[in-house]
C-alpha cells in the first residue's frame, strides 16, 4: 500500500436511491434530485465500474481532479484523427505528461445505469502511472465538475456514493443526515481550487492546514523544525523512515482525532501543491482514505460543511 513514495504521491493530487435509470446525456455531468452510484475500492481508492465506447473497466473517482471525466488512452482505443494535442497536466510528485483534446466520444456508461452519448471535448491522458496503483482496466477518471451543485455523501462501508442536489429546501431539512449519527460538523475553506476543502487545523500545539480528496491515503508535509515539535510532544509515532500514526489532531477546533499510516514529508516537493490549494501554513496535511476508512462523510461544498457520520 505505502510501498513506494512514488505512488502515494501520484495519487494525492491530479491537477492541470432516486436512481435515474438509463437515462442518457450529452453533457458529461449528473441530473436528478438523488443519484446512489456502487463503487469498489482498490487499496484507498475508489472505483466506478463503467464503459467507454463498449471498452469495460472502472473509473477512479477522484475529488482533487476538477475536470468531470478524462479518458485512459492506455485503455480505451480513440479516434487519433478527432484527437489534439491539449496541455500539459502534472501529479503530485511532480511528474509531468501531454494531455489531449478529443473532439467526441460515443458513449460513456456508469454502473447505475447513466448513459452519456456524443460527448464533446473531452481530455484524455496515457494513464499508465494511474493503472499501477488501481486496476489494469482503469477507464480514467471522474472527477469534481461531474457532479458540481450537489452534496455527496461518501460510504466506504457500504460501498457506494450518493449525490444529493442542492437546494433551500435540502439546506433546511438536510434529508441526507436522515437516520445519520453527526459526529462532528466541520467548517472549510475554499480559496484557489474550489474542489479542494481546507481545514484549519493544529496537531497537539503545532498550527497547520489540512485539505482532503479522494485520490490518496493521507499525508503530513512538516518543516524539520515541525517534525522536532511532534516528536518532543509524543504526537508522532514513526513507523518506517517514511509512515507515521499521527495522534492529537484537532479540526476546526471542533474534533480531535488521531490517523495511522500517514506518509511522512520534510522536504519542498509538496511546494506546487500548496501553491494550488493556497495553503498558508509551512506544515500541512492532506488527509484522505484514513479519514474516510473511519467515518462516513458528507461534503456540503456550497455551504462548506464536512459530516463526520458514525458507522
Amino acid at each position: 500500500m505505502f510501498n513506494n513514495r512514488y505512488s502515494i504521491l501520484i495519487a494525492l493530487v491530479y491537477f492541470f436511491s432516486t436512481n435515474l435509470g438509463h437515462a442518457q446525456n450529452s453533457i458529461f455531468k449528473l441530473t436528478g434530485d438523488i443519484i446512489t452510484i456502487p463503487i469498489s475500492l482498490i487499496d484507498a481508492y475508489p472505483m466506478i465500474a463503467g464503459e467507454v465506447n463498449g471498452v469495460k473497466g472502472k473509473f477512479f473517482f477522484d475529488t482533487g481532479l476538477i475536470t468531470a471525466i478524462e479518458i485512459n488512452e492506455n485503455v480505451v482505443p480513440l479516434d487519433r484523427d478527432k484527437m489534439k494535442a491539449y496541455r500539459e497536466s502534472r501529479t503530485g510528485s511532480n511528474q509531468i505528461f501531454k494531455m489531449s483534446m478529443n473532439e467526441s466520444i460515443n458513449e460513456v456508461k456508469l454502473i447505475n445505469g447513466l448513459k452519456f452519448e456524443n460527448l464533446k471535448n473531452i481530455q484524455s491522458g496515457n494513464f499508465q502511472h494511474i493503472q499501477n496503483i488501481t486496476s489494469v482496466d482503469c477507464l480514467g477518471y471522474i472527477g469534481y465538475d461531474f457532479f458540481h451543485g450537489y452534496i455527496v455523501k461518501m460510504d466506504y462501508l457500504r460501498r457506494r456514493l450518493i449525490f444529493y442536489k442542492n437546494s433551500l429546501e435540502r439546506e433546511k431539512n438536510k434529508d441526507f443526515l436522515a437516520d445519520e449519527i453527526v459526529v462532528a460538523v466541520l467548517d472549510f475553506d475554499i480559496s484557489n481550487a474550489q474542489n479542494h476543502p481546507v481545514i484549519n487545523a493544529r496537531i497537539g500545539d503545532l498550527e497547520l492546514q489540512v485539505s482532503m480528496d479522494t485520490g490518496q491515503f493521507g499525508c503530513l508535509q512538516v518543516t524539520e523544525e515541525g517534525k522536532a515539535t511532534l516528536e518532543k510532544q509524543n504526537s508522532l509515532r514513526q513507523l518506517s523512515p517514511k509512515l507515521v500514526n499521527v495522534k492529537d489532531i484537532t479540526l476546526d477546533n471542533k474534533f480531535t482525532t488521531k490517523l495511522k499510516g500517514m506518509y511522512l514529508i520534510t522536504d519542498d516537493s509538496f511546494s506546487h501543491v500548496k501553491k494550488h490549494i493556497n495553503i498558508r501554513t509551512d506544515n500541512y496535511m492532506s488527509i484522505g482514505h484514513r479519514l474516510l476508512d473511519e467515518f462516513n462523510t458528507v461534503w456540503d461544498f456550497e455551504n462548506k460543511k464536512l459530516y463526520l457520520l458514525e458507522r
